[in-house]
């Protein structure tokens, strides 16, 4: 094949890698401003309580958008093998709270019901997570 003619081939494949990585970043940042904007109402204080896992007793203030996962980039981090990287995510939209497993392994659960699907979140229930239980609670933590 012709030195010349190779070397097109290649740029030309260098430029669409390139293109499609840009086009993966887009639709990345656009998802995260969509679910954000989403949210754009005003969420009542709410916070979650660890129950079970190795956070007992600490609680954690939710804003309107809040992930949850092993990995130090969530807002709400724990340190427990039964936790995904990105686990879940808890946000207040259309006036509610809601949590959405983002496609965990051990999957997470609202009062023992799988949250295949977003589920509406009320104060007082029990987040399940792997082997972290979590109490979700409208309002801010006693102070002790």
């Amino acid at each position: 094949m012709n030195p010349a003619i190779l070397m097109l081939v290649v740029r030309i494949f260098l430029a669409v890698l390139l293109y499609g990585f840009l086009a993966a970043i887009l639709i990345l940042l656009w998802h995260d401003l969509r679910t954000r904007s989403q949210t754009g109402e005003e969420a009542p204080e709410a916070y979650v309580l660890v129950e079970e896992g190795p956070e007992l007793g600490r609680s954690f203030l939710l804003e309107s958008v809040n992930t949850i996962g092993r990995g130090i980039e969530n807002d709400i981090s724990m340190v427990d093998d039964t936790v995904s990287t990105r686990h879940a995510r808890i946000l207040f939209r259309k006036k509610k709270w809601w949590l959405e497993d983002l496609g965990s392994k051990n999957g997470s659960t609202v009062n023992h019901v799988p949250a295949e699907q977003p589920l509406v979140l009320a104060s007082g229930d029990e987040i399940g997570m792997g082997r972290v239980r979590l109490r979700f609670k409208i309002g801010v933590p006693n102070a002790t």
